[in-house]
């Protein structure tokens, strides 16, 4: 994935790849669900946390002579359900009491 590179970073990585890029700034595509890895300029760093937010990402290195840093993004968590308790059944008859 990629967000604010120049076209022809984003073309070479594409050819590299042999796969399209994802864009992060392109609202048809967004941030992906799923681990990847992401390429972007040194001047966005502080933009990462607003696209990220939530998510555990790490970078992996960085191309100081392009003025990129490449992470790696973790899968975005799955969220979690509640699991309704029986209608008969109270929280307070879950949790054990030691009688003193």
């Amino acid at each position: 994935a990629l967000v604010g590179v120049r076209r022809d970073i984003e073309y070479g990585l594409a050819f590299y790849r042999n796969q399209p890029m994802l864009h992060y700034d392109n609202p048809h595509e967004g941030v992906p669900n799923a681990e990847h890895i992401l390429v972007a300029p040194l001047r966005d760093q502080a933009d990462l946390d607003t696209y990220l937010a939530g998510r555990i990402y790490e970078p992996l290195f960085l191309y100081d002579m392009q003025g990129l840093e490449v992470y790696k993004v973790y899968a975005k968590p799955e969220p979690v359900q509640d699991i309704p308790l029986p209608k008969n059944l109270k929280i307070t008859d879950l949790v054990k009491t030691n009688p003193l």
